[in-house]
């Protein structure tokens, strides 16, 4: 098991850098889960997990070390911080398992927050990309096209918080494509799906609303399978892609 945090370890939507409570909620997360962090690095939780010549993980924290979601996007904004950002870019596009899963504790393409973007994306309600918004979108969008540079293959990123299920393809560029997997709750209260932001160009492929489910992504030398399940162990979706 791999665990990593979201909000409501400490508050909703909170973001580290402004957040007094955040050292307690960071202690009480590391006292439960078996997490070793660097002694070097007593609170970092982002790290990776390197599992045969098939996968390589990429576990990220996005609230210690991010902006405060009331500001306006631009360059200077940050979910992950620098040296996190390096990290994940560099070990991404340097990784030679065939695939590289990124774990996001919020989404990519779902626009979620009340006072202020809480996800990565700084679309409205309707998915349309809007200027002077909140968010965390241009920082993404380097880390994207970061990627794309490097001529990264086979990405995907495994994204939760909205409370549905949903497989995503993204086509932002002609020449780079990824997609993007949510799932959950197991226990909590039941979201729907909503527009995606359209400045990634998203395809959703399945989406489920209104159920308690888990997704399921097994990965074999021929290819990768996600499936979604719902709380009576039905599976209600199964995608298979195969490596570039």
């Amino acid at each position: 098991m791999y665990a990593t945090w979201d909000d409501h370890e400490v508050r909703n939507d909170f973001a580290g850098s402004t957040e007094p409570l955040m050292p307690v909620g960071r202690q009480a997360f590391i006292d439960y889960w078996p997490i070793q962090p660097p002694a070097e690095e007593p609170g970092r939780l982002y790290r990776r997990v390197r599992w045969g010549k098939l996968l390589e993980l990429f576990v990220l924290d996005t609230r210690q070390y991010r902006s405060d979601n009331r500001q306006p996007d631009g360059p200077r904004k940050t979910m992950l911080g620098s040296v996190q950002r390096r990290w994940l870019v560099d070990g991404v596009s340097s990784s030679d398992a065939v695939w590289k899963v990124v774990v996001s504790s919020v989404t990519l393409s779902v626009p979620t927050g009340r006072s202020g973007r809480d996800s990565w994306s700084y679309a409205n309600v309707w998915g349309f990309p809007e200027a002077n918004a909140t968010g965390f979108a241009m920082e993404r969008d380097a880390i994207l096209q970061a990627l794309r540079t490097r001529k990264v293959k086979n990405l995907l990123w495994v994204t939760a918080d909205v409370h549905h299920a949903e497989v995503i393809r993204h086509h932002p560029w002609p020449d780079f494509a990824f997609h993007e997997f949510i799932a959950g709750p197991l226990s909590a209260s039941r979201g729907r799906p909503r527009p995606l932001d359209m400045a990634l160009n998203p395809r959703s492929l399945f989406a489920l609303g209104d159920a308690d489910n888990f997704g399921q992504v097994t990965i074999d030398p021929a290819g990768l399978a996600v499936r979604i399940f719902d709380a009576s162990g039905t599976m209600r979706f199964e995608h298979t892609i195969r490596p570039d």
